[in-house]
């Protein structure tokens, strides 16, 4: 199986307040962890980064990835962003979809992930929601919600023929998904799931800097390289 995939790093980080992109983690900027993540996978064949300004993401990845890395610049949305370097990747199967914002993805969920594409168009990993989910109006309590709710997390991977079918269906419609899943699920095609992590965190925030950062010194010690070779990233 052949394998493209696509860096969504063309976001606005309205919430964070500046670029969360080129914030440093351990020497690298987040881009440079997420980029290098995907681009050392031995599965996959090229990578391309949908991005606001393909120069800056450029010069933020140099000397950490290798330079086959492709950039292009983004659109105004997530999946528009995606759609942009869909159209970029060469000759492939599948394509794995991983949010820049997500510097600490590991081999093993990408293993997991690739493990289960035959058994479906899509495969995400997701975690389990934990706590009272709630709805709040204002600053008042409107309901409490009861479910088994997950969150979903990336690398999402699509087979090919299914994401060229629904770009194409909702190609006016693309700023309504939040990501590749729900494109291939509205469009009636089966999503499969596999157990993510909470160390694969997505920064969208400053405070979520500082658990980056303490996460990044319990993996760099010694200690926990010696007892727990799968949260190890890539140096380069």
């Amino acid at each position: 199986m052949k394998i493209s995939c696509i860096i969504a790093a063309g976001g606005s980080s309205t919430r964070f307040g500046s670029d969360k992109l080129e914030v440093d983690l351990g020497g690298k900027p987040v881009l440079a962890w997420s980029v290098a993540a995907m681009a050392n996978h031995p599965d996959v064949l090229e990578v391309v980064v949908a991005c606001s300004d393909p120069e800056k993401s450029k010069k933020l990845v140099y000397g950490h990835a290798p330079s086959s890395i492709k950039f292009v610049r983004g659109g105004d949305c997530r999946e528009e962003s995606v759609k942009k370097a869909f159209e970029a990747i060469g000759s492939c199967d599948a394509v794995l979809v991983h949010d820049a914002a997500r510097p600490f993805i590991n081999q093993e969920i990408i293993d997991k992930v690739i493990g289960r594409a035959k058994e479906a168009a899509c495969v995400i990993p997701v975690v389990p929601l934990v706590g009272a989910l709630k709805t709040v109006k204002g600053e008042f309590l409107e309901k409490s919600i009861s479910g088994a709710y997950h969150i979903a997390q990336t690398p999402q991977l699509v087979w090919k023929k299914p994401l060229e079918f629904v770009f194409d269906r909702y190609k006016n419609r693309l700023a309504d998904f939040p990501d590749e899943s729900a494109m291939v699920s509205e469009y009636g095609l089966t999503v499969a799931t596999v157990s993510g992590s909470a160390f694969n965190l997505k920064i969208t925030s400053p405070e979520d800097v500082k658990i980056a950062s303490c996460y990044l010194s319990v993996f760099k010690s010694p200690r926990a390289q010696k007892a727990e070779n799968r949260h190890r990233f890539p140096d380069r």
